[in-house]
């Protein structure tokens, strides 16, 4: 049974640099192991980013990429909230 995770990032520079992040990271994590994969991501409100500096990133990833970003030291950052286990 897979578990996931929610991450909410709420403000503009932490979405773009995830953004960025993952499109690197899911090509490698993908070699690393098959199984893995981001079974879900949206990107809500986007247009709010122009007013408010900020917007809500929802992206479900899986089990093994969650361990391999605390590994790597991601998910300690001050705005990349693990905020509820599914």
């Amino acid at each position: 049974v897979k578990k996931y995770i929610i991450l909410n990032l709420t403000r503009k520079q932490d979405i773009i640099s995830f953004e960025t992040l993952f499109s690197s990271l899911i090509v490698k994590l993908l070699l690393i192991n098959a199984q893995t994969t981001i079974e879900n991501y949206a990107l809500y409100n986007r247009h709010l980013l122009n007013f408010h500096g900020g917007a809500m990133v929802r992206m479900v990833i899986s089990t093994n990429m969650t361990l391999f970003l605390l590994k790597e030291g991601i998910l300690q950052r001050q705005n990349a909230v693990v905020n509820r286990f599914l």
